[in-house]
């Protein structure tokens, strides 16, 4: 998907980030990348995408990342034998169907999965756009005008749209998520290649608007070309070629004004008609997509009722794990954003008690319950004291009383030979010892000390101790 090795040239400029690192950070997700990613995966469950879908968009909504999810509108006519030559390699067409011409650029599979993912995002309160054609085109376009602050997609045409930060390979596990990120900067300084640099590197090496490229020219000799030029001149420079050098190439003879790898890329593109393939030039250049009304980030009230019988019908998940999997997302939709009351917000989520203190990722938290669900949930102290405040003393107040309590109880003093009910007669211990060689004191006291014997005879004592003790009680 994009330019032909793109991504392989760009990789030493990636740079790994964290999920958590996006926190407040608005981006455009191209749909697509997600749902066609699992397409490729040999697995049973044939609804993955959507599953996926939950899990990421969940954790996005929960860690503060706001998405906008941009879906795929109409393809360009360029891009209709690439849709078709992809069809064929799945399966789900064949070259002799008799409406293979009328049905070239249909996207009716994935308009079906997008509308299911569109259902789902909903169900949870999340909004989806539609492009009027590629939605990689329209995400580029609300990155340059700085609407959002980058771009999740698989799709390296994204740069060439006039995106500036693309965030690649979107993971998530138990241990957090990640993202590989590139921007247009970085790519610049390190690599320079700019943005018609990349547009120039499409046209000979291929791309989803010219899925072959010239043949016989590679990403090696064609970077090698790149970085003879300057950016503001390479596309002009390629354009001319035809009208230049057409006569020169028919004629089998040779330019002296240009260096030998630039007159051998000339010879090899003038052989295909198409080149310097304007459309496609256009096509990045001037792109058709535009901002319809306010594009912005917003999260309305998730419809728990719509979400269990939707996960039901489409992902087989019994209630109580939609519950457990969507109760998070409701209460951290009612801290953030219902502004209904305070403390009273009949008909969403009610606040039954805090549980305890948690620390989640180094954030410190409470674990809250909530009525008439068995699901609790970890709250951000930051963000559940602002709705709670009052919850919140009472629940350190109490607290507080707790350890205090637990710090002051005096301990019960513990009886070192033995415990009975009883107290034994002093007189019972000194006439059982007459066969012993002790010296006893009859006083009220007895201890140890008053004792003078051998360690036999010490052990003897305690024994006839333990008896009289079980014969007083």
């Amino acid at each position: 998907m994009g330019v032909k090795g793109l991504w392989t040239i760009l990789a030493p400029t990636a740079q790994k980030k964290a999920l958590w690192e996006l926190k407040d950070q608005t981006v455009a997700i191209d749909l697509s990348g997600w749902i066609c990613e699992n397409q490729l995966i040999d697995n049973f469950n044939a609804n993955l995408y959507l599953r996926n879908l939950f899990f990421r968009t969940s954790y996005m909504l929960l860690v503060g990342i706001k998405p906008i999810f941009i879906l795929e509108g109409k393809a360009p006519t360029l891009k209709h034998s690439t849709i078709e030559r992809r069809r064929i390699l799945s399966g789900s067409s064949t070259v002799s169907d008799e409406n293979s011409k009328k049905n070239r650029g249909n996207r009716s599979r994935l308009n079906s999965m997008q509308k299911q993912c569109e259902d789902l995002l909903k169900s949870i309160g999340v909004s989806c756009y539609y492009s009027e054609g590629e939605a990689e085109a329209l995400c580029a376009l609300l990155n340059k005008e700085n609407i959002v602050d980058a771009v999740i997609s698989q799709d390296s045409d994204c740069f060439l749209y006039g995106a500036k930060t693309v965030y690649r390979n979107f993971t998530i596990g138990s241990c957090g998520g990640s993202v590989e990120v590139y921007t247009l900067s970085s790519i610049e300084k390190k690599l320079s290649l700019g943005r018609n640099k990349l547009i120039a590197l499409s046209l000979l090496c291929g791309c989803d608007y010219n899925d072959s490229g010239i043949l016989g020219i590679g990403k090696e000799s064609a970077l090698k070309y790149l970085s003879m030029c300057t950016d503001s001149e390479v596309l002009t420079r390629l354009s001319s070629w035809r009208s230049s050098y057409s006569s020169v190439v028919q004629s089998n003879s040779n330019v002296t004004s240009l260096s030998k790898l630039e007159w051998n890329l000339v010879r090899k593109a003038l052989q295909n008609p198409e080149f310097p393939f304007l459309e496609v030039q256009k096509e990045f250049l001037e792109n058709q997509s535009t901002i319809k009304g306010d594009v912005i980030f917003e999260w309305k009230q998730p419809n728990i009722k719509h979400f269990v019988m939707l996960t039901e019908r489409l992902l087989g998940w019994n209630t109580n794990y939609s519950l457990e999997k969507c109760v998070p997302l409701l209460s951290r939709w009612h801290l953030l954003y219902d502004n209904s009351s305070k403390e009273n917000i009949a008909g969403s989520i009610q606040l039954e008690r805090v549980v305890k203190k948690r620390t989640l990722r180094n954030v410190p938290s409470y674990e809250v319950k909530w009525k008439d669900f068995e699901t609790t949930t970890i709250e951000p102290y930051c963000i559940f004291r602002v709705k709670y405040e009052n919850a919140v003393q009472d629940y350190e107040s109490t607290k507080k009383k707790t350890n205090k309590s637990k710090k002051t109880k005096k301990k019960e003093p513990e009886n070192f030979m033995f415990e009975c009910d009883q107290q034994v007669e002093i007189d019972d211990v000194i006439n059982n010892l007459s066969h012993l060689d002790i010296q006893a004191t009859a006083d009220d006291s007895l201890t140890v000390s008053d004792f003078e014997c051998s360690a036999r005879d010490l052990l003897e004592l305690s024994s006839i101790v333990e008896s009289i003790a079980s014969g007083s009680r």
